[in-house]
């Protein structure tokens, strides 16, 4: 069933078209799912040879508070947080909504990467002032709408987190009633 198809796996169908050429950016151990991100062209080829069939590097302007403060690094997986103004209703006050638009997207680039190995390792005081992901076409021309329109957040994931993050829309009307929601789950925790 689709519902337990992992878009960020390797499948023993994609190695013909999506391995050959290709080096682990990383160890991976023995009997475990291979995950795209641990995957990188071989030094010296071209950056888009790091972006699979049928996906699109999308670069994001992005600063310490949306870009997680730098903790982003190449090979990441990040979910993308929107923040759209709402027409206003009968009062005419306009309010914001966020809600999380896209999720399990894997960084390609933080900052600028001219001049440096694709996928090289940065230093700490790196520049944080762009992330480039791979998506598809529908969803670069979602982003692009959206920053057109609001703003966007990114949200790094723990690695291995694969569940979906479908948290409701949160808006003006409904934040209260949100933070009492999970005040109460975070006390039933304990």
């Amino acid at each position: 069933p689709s519902a337990y198809v992992f878009d960020g796996i390797y499948y023993e169908t994609d190695i013909e078209r999506d391995l050959i050429g290709k080096v682990a950016s990383s160890t991976i151990p023995k009997d475990s799912l291979l995950l795209k991100r641990l995957v990188e062209p071989k030094q010296g080829a071209a950056p888009s040879e790091g972006i699979l069939i049928g996906k699109r590097a999308f670069t994001l302007p992005v600063d310490a508070i949306t870009g997680v403060a730098g903790m982003i690094k190449v090979n990441n997986l990040v979910d993308v947080l929107a923040h759209l103004k709402d027409a206003g209703g009968k009062s005419g006050a306009q309010s914001t909504s966020s809600v999380v638009m896209l999720e399990n997207l894997s960084v390609l680039a933080v900052g600028p990467q001219a001049g440096r190995r694709w996928g090289a390792r940065r230093d700490a005081q790196a520049d944080i002032s762009s992330v480039t992901l791979s998506v598809t076409p529908e969803q670069a021309t979602l982003l692009f709408q959206v920053l057109k329109e609001g703003s966007i957040s990114l949200m790094l994931r723990r690695n291995g987190d694969f569940a979906p993050a479908v948290p409701p829309a949160v808006d003006a009307q409904n934040l209260m009633r949100t933070i009492a929601r999970l005040r109460g789950e975070a006390g039933a925790g304990r």
